[in-house]
């Protein structure tokens, strides 16, 4: 069988005390995706609205998640992600949660992981959801390569950790927000072909296209494609970034620009794509595209 997956940075904890907006839950419903793993989430501080949320996003629909409460992410000011799956098609394995704990100085990503299996085979596989952070502030431009450098850091704490939860058989699915360079950065190590660490086992499924700021950019090396499917021992196949839940907004009260994220010039680069229609609007509002695509798990 093959099953829908989503992953996608909903930009919610720029808003903490607020819960996602209810086009966050509409567009989840539409999309009907077997595994969906939100990024940028946040437990809000009431929290009776983020249980609302989770009830009617998730369990109304037949759907359980990971974290169901605040991690001690939420008490360092850092994001959660959560992770959901269909019930109708897998079954949690008990005690295989793992939540990392991300603070301002220790250069972990965000990054939770559970282990379901396939109801219709008995077929393990483990999910990840990661966003990698903004490790250090940059002050100068001497100072992107070692930005690369420590975001490539955590996603090898990712990959240790998965070799610690899985054994080499077992599927695994990492979605997420990589925080990665536009696709022809001449910077090291952070890159987009540098997305599995020289891990040969694993592969990375990114799309044409970009996942933030305008929904067409022609010069492909400026294409930032930061939203990714990075499996091991399954497959996926048509993966592609969606922004069609914009078209929910019907009165362009948020997208004023539709499935375009962007609008204005940076004056220092002359270059369309870097005011974001987020800031007018508590930054709540997701400002990348839902990355879908297909999974298939490998017949035992």
């Amino acid at each position: 069988m093959s099953y829908k997956i989503l992953t996608w940075n909903i930009n919610q904890a720029a808003g903490r005390k607020n819960p996602p907006p209810a086009l966050v839950t509409k567009a989840l419903t539409e999309q009907k995706a077997a595994v969906e793993i939100l990024t940028e989430f946040c437990f809000c501080r009431n929290q009776e609205q983020s249980e609302k949320f989770l009830q009617e996003t998730f369990t109304s629909r037949g759907y359980a998640c990971y974290p169901q409460q605040a991690t001690q992410n939420s008490l360092n000011g850092q994001n959660e992600v959560l992770i959901a799956w269909d019930t109708s098609c897998f079954e949690f394995i008990p005690h295989s949660e793992f939540s990392a704990v991300t603070t301002s100085e220790n250069n972990i990503p965000n990054f939770v992981s559970v282990a379901l299996k396939e109801k219709s085979s008995g077929n393990i596989i483990r999910i990840a959801g990661v966003r990698i952070t903004m490790a250090m502030k940059i002050t100068s431009d001497s100072q992107y390569q070692k930005q690369a450098d420590l975001r490539r850091e955590q996603m090898e704490y990712v990959y240790q950790k998965l070799d610690e939860l899985t054994d080499d058989q077992t599927a695994v699915l990492i979605g997420g927000d990589f925080n990665n360079y536009r696709r022809e950065t001449p910077l090291k190590h952070w890159n987009i072909r540098e997305l599995t660490c020289g891990r040969t086992e694993y592969s990375a499924c990114t799309p044409d296209g970009q996942s933030i700021y305008e929904k067409n950019q022609p010069d492909l090396g400026f294409q930032f494609a930061e939203d990714h499917f990075i499996i091991k021992n399954c497959q996926t196949e048509n993966c592609r970034y969606s922004r069609e839940f914009a078209n929910l907004d019907k009165n362009r009260e948020v997208y004023k620009h539709g499935e375009d994220f962007a609008y204005g010039k940076n004056p220092r680069t002359k270059r369309h794509a870097w005011k974001l229609w987020k800031y007018n609007h508590g930054g709540r509002y997701p400002d990348h595209a839902m990355l879908t695509g297909e999974l298939e798990l490998h017949t035992k």
